[in-house]
């Protein structure tokens, strides 16, 4: 499955071009590298990631919507909860999400480490890698969370795809399937 989720999310990168970033106006600026650098100290205690682009220029995440690189788009994701989270070595920036299928419903995931316990063992809580998966319908939907409620609501107008959806037992696989059924 591993394997499967890395080509598609090249697969499903932007043509415009390898490396640039999106503004909030909507401006595109391209660049010859772009790379998130997780080396970066942003609290006196955590090295947290940003985005770098050419001569070292840091891009504000803020003002951004969206980014791609050599090897994966990304887009800002509208969920707070990820602020509490620590990222990953592999993540995206805090906030946005990868990409993984690009279509009528395009499909994207964020990772990043949560506290598996509330329990402190004095060298620190055990922390657990976590994919949460999102949905857009159209380039301007609303990026939502993935919910098999969700799923039935984005798809309900697609009779295969919305039947497909209402298994009783439904695994990552079926949702994959489903969104790939409404896509084509």
């Amino acid at each position: 499955m591993q394997k499967s989720r890395n080509e598609n999310i090249v697969a499903s990168r932007d043509q415009l071009a390898e490396n640039f970033v999106q503004y909030n106006n909507g401006e595109i600026k391209k660049f010859n590298s772009l790379k998130v650098d997780g080396s970066v100290k942003v609290f006196s205690y955590k090295k947290m990631p940003v985005l770098v682009g050419d001569n070292q220029e840091k891009i504000e995440i803020d003002s951004i919507v969206s980014y791609q690189t050599k090897d994966y788009y990304a887009k800002k994701i509208l969920n707070h909860r990820w602020m509490h989270y620590w990222p990953s070595a592999e993540s995206t920036l805090l906030g946005f999400g990868q990409r993984v299928i690009r279509g009528k419903i395009s499909v994207y995931f964020e990772q990043h480490q949560e506290n598996a316990d509330n329990t402190y063992n004095g060298r620190g809580s055990q922390r657990t890698e976590v994919y949460t998966y999102y949905m857009q319908k159209g380039d301007n939907g609303a990026v939502i969370e993935f919910t098999k409620k969700s799923l039935r609501e984005i798809v309900k107008d697609n009779s295969i795809a919305f039947e497909k959806s209402q298994k009783k037992k439904f695994q990552f696989e079926d949702f994959i399937d489903v969104i790939k059924t409404y896509n084509n």
